[in-house]
């Protein structure tokens, strides 16, 4: 992706932006601080098919949406942060490193950004709300596994629907 972006690619980002925002509306589990989505198909999808800064942007804008639009407003600026990174490292370039395994070694360094992301914003939540220490980790602690989830099932769904997801873009993108 050029440092300067085209109207096109700014309109395919708010395109994938929005199909992301859509599917995260409809599809999300409520969890006891938040909620697992498929927020990472799309930004695995936007990463691996325009790069990083893609990534990054899609990531970070259907974050912050996300959270400001279904009621966890709170989450939102460390969505942005969180989700963003995870998608730079997503459409990270790592074929001299990882060969054909590029995307599985990326999605390695995006989630462990995520999860890892989420525990430190989740304690911090905690302790802004005045939670007793303990309890404020072990009320993070609980919500890894669905994080781990979350981003093993977006890998999985995305590596599944990539090709059809570049054939479609290729059409439309002419």
């Amino acid at each position: 992706m050029n440092k300067k972006l085209s109207s096109r690619t700014i309109a395919l980002l708010a395109l994938l932006v929005a199909i992301n925002l859509i599917l995260n509306f409809f599809l999300r589990l409520p969890t006891p601080t938040g909620f697992i989505s498929l927020v990472e198909v799309g930004i695995f999808l936007s990463a691996w098919y325009l790069g990083p800064h893609a990534g990054m942007i899609v990531g970070g804008l259907t974050g912050f949406l996300i959270d400001l639009l279904v009621g966890y407003p709170q989450w939102m600026f460390f969505s942005l942060l969180i989700h963003g990174c995870e998608g730079y490292l997503f459409g990270l370039n790592l074929k001299k490193i990882a060969g054909r395994f590029q995307w599985l070694i990326s999605a390695l360094l995006g989630g462990i950004v995520m999860v890892s992301g989420y525990l430190l914003a989740g304690l911090c939540l905690q302790f802004l709300n005045h939670a007793v220490v303990q309890t404020a980790f072990l009320s993070t602690l609980t919500e890894i596994p669905g994080n781990i989830i979350q981003v093993i099932a977006g890998g999985i769904v995305a590596r599944l629907i990539y090709q059809p997801f570049c054939r479609f873009m290729n059409r439309i993108t002419k």
